[in-house]
């Protein structure tokens, strides 16, 4: 899954290209130390900070019950750390039904970064 660059150096290929997974609704949701999807791919940290490494929409309840309104989207992506180290993060992007993403959204970080 890596390709080598003129340079010799070793790039990944899904740079550019994240994975992204459909909802499956009903399924119930895992523990993120128990869920693949925050494990970064190999190689994440040559992807520049912000880069989208994987996504996936989920479905959003009240007390995890009542479903909600609106379409939420989980983004595993690259940053930085204060000490200036590749990290990945997770966050979750939240459109209110009938409104354009590129209108209205809000987020909120889910997770610590990951040094895995």
């Amino acid at each position: 899954m890596n390709s080598v660059s003129a340079a010799g150096a070793v790039r990944p290929e899904w740079i550019g290209a994240a994975p992204h997974e459909e909802l499956e609704r009903g399924a119930r949701p895992v523990l993120p130390a128990e869920d693949p999807f925050y494990e970064p791919p190999a190689g994440f940290e040559h992807a520049a900070p912000g880069t989208v490494l994987r996504s996936r929409d989920v479905e959003l309840g009240f007390l995890g019950l009542i479903p909600q309104r609106v379409r939420a989207t989980q983004l595993l992506y690259r940053t930085t750390d204060m000490n200036g180290l590749p990290q990945a993060t997770v966050t979750t992007v939240l459109v209110p039904a009938g409104h354009s993403p590129t209108r209205s959204a809000t987020w909120c970080p889910t997770s610590a970064p990951s040094t895995r």
